[in-house]
């Protein structure tokens, strides 16, 4: 009985707060187009764990705070602080993923990550690509791959 209890209140606390969150998820379906005239945020530097800042350049509400600059680290984590995320209230996950650059043990790098912000003022739209990365655990048990 106790345990029934626990799990029904564990998961009315995450019913809370899932519903307190006030954004709305729109999925489509396409083929993959990489970004044109994006910004490169690596700028042919080679990566792995890396932070990156990026300025939006309008007011933008992110879990109730007002912020004008993203910040996102390799691994798909996008959060509004110079430092790592250590609340997931504090953070957005669109993906997560320990990346790496895929020209890494070459020294070169293969794998660009950019940003492009398109349209008018108040209907902005900033995309995100990670283009042609690959996975840190391929590399540290030898399973990758990059041709």
């Amino acid at each position: 009985m106790k345990l029934k209890t626990l799990l029904f209140t564990s998961f009315s606390f995450l019913y809370l707060y899932a519903v307190g969150q006030s954004y709305q998820l729109t999925v489509d379906s396409d083929v993959y187009v990489s970004l044109e005239n994006s910004t490169s945020l690596n700028d042919g530097m080679i990566w792995d764990d890396s932070i990156y800042t990026i300025p939006i350049g309008f007011d933008f509400d992110f879990f109730d705070k007002s912020i004008d600059s993203l910040f996102i680290d390799t691994n798909g984590v996008i959060f509004d602080q110079s430092e790592e995320v250590s609340d997931i209230a504090s953070g957005f996950f669109p993906f997560l993923n320990d990346l790496i650059d895929i020209g890494f043990e070459s020294g070169v790098s293969a794998s660009n990550i950019s940003y492009l912000l398109e349209g008018e003022p108040g209907n902005q739209v900033l995309s995100l690509e990670w283009n042609n990365s690959g996975f840190y655990d391929d590399y540290y048990y030898g399973t990758a791959n990059p041709n």
